[in-house]
Parts: C-alpha cells; sequence; structure tokens
C-alpha cells in the first residue's frame, strides 16, 4: 500500500505537469482588457491597451467620421471600426462596402463567406441586425496575409471587427478570443 511519502512525488509530478499545460497556452505577448468603446458604442477584449483614430471616410456614397480602436502585437492588427450612418437602410448598405474596400487593400480573395440577419424587440421598437463573416487571404508589400472580419449593421451603426496579419502566424485562439469578445451595446 502506498504511503503519503511515496505519493507526495506522483502528486507534485501531476500538478507541475498540469501546471506546465496550462501555462503553455497563455502567451505574454496577449495582456487581455475588457474595452468598452464610448464613441462606438461596443465592448471588446483587447490583447493590449488600444489606440484610437477617427477619420473623414467615403462609405457607400456617404462622407461619414469612422473611429477604429485597436493594438498591433508581431505584426497582427486587431481592431474595431465603427460608423453611424444616416439611417438603418443606409448601415446595412455600408456592409458591403465596408468588405470590398477591406478586402481590395490586400488585393484580396474571399475565401468563406456568411450573412445573416435578425430582429430584436428594443423599447417596442423592432430593431434589424445584419451580420456578414468572412475570411479572405491577400498580399501586402509581397507578403501573405489573411484577414478575419466581421461585419455589423444594428439599427444606424456599422461595426467591423477585423483581425488581419501574416498567413501562417495567426493564432486561432487569441483570434476566437477577440472575435468573440465583441458586443454591440
Amino acid at each position: 500500500m502506498p504511503t503519503l511519502i511515496n505519493m507526495t512525488p506522483r502528486i507534485l509530478l501531476a500538478a507541475m505537469a498540469m501546471a506546465t499545460a496550462l501555462l503553455s497556452g497563455c502567451d505574454p505577448h496577449y495582456n487581455w482588457r475588457d474595452f468598452h468603446s464610448q464613441a462606438g458604442a461596443y465592448s471588446v477584449l483587447f490583447p493590449a491597451k488600444p489606440e484610437a483614430l477617427t477619420r473623414t471616410i467615403q462609405l457607400d456614397g456617404s462622407t461619414v467620421s469612422m473611429t477604429m480602436e485597436g493594438v498591433e502585437i508581431d505584426g497582427i492588427s486587431f481592431t474595431v471600426g465603427s460608423v453611424e450612418m444616416a439611417d438603418a437602410v443606409q448601415a446595412e448598405a455600408a456592409l458591403g462596402a465596408m468588405r470590398t474596400a477591406l478586402v481590395r487593400n490586400i488585393n484580396g480573395t474571399v475565401q468563406t463567406e456568411h450573412r445573416a440577419s435578425s430582429a430584436r424587440m428594443v423599447g417596442g421598437i423592432t430593431q434589424r441586425e445584419t451580420s456578414l463573416d468572412l475570411r479572405a487571404s491577400g498580399t501586402r508589400h509581397g507578403a501573405a496575409l489573411t484577414l478575419i472580419g466581421h461585419f455589423s449593421a444594428r439599427d444606424r451603426r456599422v461595426y467591423q471587427v477585423i483581425v488581419l496579419g501574416p498567413q501562417r502566424s495567426l493564432p486561432a485562439d487569441q483570434i476566437d478570443m477577440f472575435m468573440g469578445s465583441f458586443h454591440a451595446n
């Protein structure tokens, strides 16, 4: 029958193996933090402290101010862009324009694409939400890139949630963390 002295090294080894397995999934480059955008009316987990930039752009024939908030880690960009259109019809139409512009920016080809629509009641008003998810590959300055994007139109607001980086080094678990944490307010 094993004694406590004989079991302790086994327990210690098992604990060390478990700790090693858990820590191997952690990347010190990614310091996840909860972020609430005042300008964009959304929340998301960013892998570092984001920077913000607002600029005027042409989007589906309208001149609008787009706020981009994001970070870059090891050549991988994690960004959320938000824009407020004049009405919900323009917001929904802007999804396609955002998609086209981003794919064009990387001389890209869409690999997969999925569109969905839903409706919900908010304060007695029906609010539609249309989303578009895609994965595209392309190049910039001769380097192969992958673009993973979630585009969403809710009422008058349009969002683009993007991960863009070198084709071979995109960490799936970090992408899932970022994309899965996005929530429009």
